[in-house]
């Protein structure tokens, strides 16, 4: 059973968006499935790379969007965009400097900040461009 369950109202009403963020849930679930069970659960290589490339492509289809729409809070989302990329490679160090992180802790921190973006910032998006 998965752990993040996608709603109806997670969507944004722009289709390609939309199947990015269930593949993002995807991740999370997996990621989930994988380590549960584990009282020493480990964030591994796999999943770090996966959330990487999945930012990485997902935010650089966003704001081209926004670009291609001239949206006026492009800089503020460019900056959260930012700043998960960045917990994503303090993540990263963290797990090859051995001071890992809880990963009920990391995965709140992945579905806050999902949930977040786009039931508020997307959502902004979506309609500024309709």
């Amino acid at each position: 059973m998965d752990f993040f369950i996608w709603k109806e109202n997670f969507n944004i009403g722009i289709d390609e968006i939309d199947q990015q963020h269930k593949s993002f849930l995807n991740i999370l679930n997996d990621c989930y499935l994988q380590l549960s069970g584990n009282k020493k659960s480990v964030i591994t290589r796999d999943f770090i790379d996966k959330l990487k490339s999945y930012a990485a492509m997902h935010f650089r289809y966003e704001e081209k969007m926004m670009e291609l729409c001239q949206y006026i809070e492009i800089e503020q989302q460019k900056k959260q965009h930012k700043y998960f990329e960045s917990q994503i490679a303090e993540l990263e160090a963290s797990g090859s400097e051995k001071r890992e992180k809880p990963l009920d802790t990391i995965l709140l921190f992945l579905r806050d900040w999902f949930l977040k973006h786009i039931l508020e910032d997307d959502t902004k998006f979506a309609f500024f461009k309709k």
